[in-house]
């Protein structure tokens, strides 16, 4: 069984678990691939913002990891961890 199988449709958390697998072992693009598996299938373009902007920031991809940050910033609470980043 792969990291796909903590996959519950309709559960934005099994996304982010699935993706962090692999993005612990350094497989950013499958992260990334989940992360936006996630946003289409619950229809939320900003879900997940902060985590993409992390692995865009970790590869130094700092205009794309600014633009999920700045996403994530305004769609969110004020002082969730997009906006304070």
């Amino acid at each position: 069984m792969g990291p796909d199988s903590t996959i519950v449709p309709g559960q934005p958390g099994g996304y982010l678990e699935a993706a962090t697998i692999y993005w612990d072992y350094f497989d950013f693009d499958n992260a990334l691939r989940l992360l936006n598996d996630g946003r289409n299938k619950l229809a939320d373009g900003n879900l997940y913002s902060y985590e993409a902007g992390a692995i865009y920031e970790s590869q130094r991809d700092y205009p794309r990891a600014v633009a999920e940050y700045i996403k994530g910033a305004l769609a969110g609470a004020a002082n969730s961890p997009a906006d304070l980043r």
